[in-house]
């Protein structure tokens, strides 16, 4: 009779112990899944803006394939601001 329950102990002990490693087991899984998915949304999201980049770029060399617009209007922009600068010189003297 002491067998008997000694082996009936026993077998709950492994019972309990067989699911606790499952419940470990089934956690550690379902974070990966939860890892893994919102890698794929962060990559996917690097992937959209990367696209998005790539096509303004090509907007831009289309509008103004040698970027002299942009050169021009940079040039004008810092002549502005020299003859700005020098009225002011001009009229603190």
């Amino acid at each position: 009779m002491v067998d008997y329950y000694r082996f009936a102990k026993a077998k709950i002990k492994q019972q309990n112990s067989t699911h606790k490693k499952s419940e470990i087991a089934k956690n550690r899984f379902e974070q990966r899944e939860v890892r893994l998915t919102r890698l794929k949304q962060e990559s996917d999201e690097k992937r959209r803006q990367a696209a998005a980049e790539r096509e303004r770029a090509t907007a831009d060399k289309l509008a103004d394939p040698d970027g002299k617009k942009a050169a021009i209007a940079a040039a004008l922009q810092r002549v502005k601001q020299k003859q700005n600068n020098n009225q002011r010189k001009e009229d603190l003297t």
